[in-house]
């Protein structure tokens, strides 16, 4: 399905949650080459929208990357017309990184 991605819609950017996501279908494939070349593109992108950076968040967070996901998740909050979600999920995230919530904290600084 990833495969076709880009050729659906060609006038879309790249984003980082997209290639993270790619990358973890061609791990399991066994296609480590081609995912070698998707880690690269990925190291190249800047961070996106608010979408991209929540759904990034979101990729790194299941992966146990915490202290990844806090300022993908601190972005998509300021950068996102309805932060639910990416407040949400940095409250959760500050909870289990044991930074609580108070001024200079994780969820305070972005």
């Amino acid at each position: 399905m990833l495969d076709s991605a880009p050729q659906l819609a060609p006038d879309l950017p790249d984003t980082r949650a997209y290639h993270l996501r790619r990358i973890e279908q061609l791990v399991v494939r066994g296609d480590e080459a081609k995912a070698a070349i998707e880690r690269k593109l990925l190291a190249k992108l800047p961070p996106g929208n608010a979408f991209d950076r929540y759904l990034y968040g979101l990729e790194v967070y299941k992966k146990g990357r915490i202290a990844e996901a806090i300022p993908e998740f601190q972005a998509a909050r300021v950068q996102a017309r309805e932060p639910f979600w990416p407040e949400a999920l940095l409250a959760i995230s500050c909870v289990r990184s044991g930074r609580p919530a108070r001024p200079g904290s994780c969820w305070m600084s972005v």
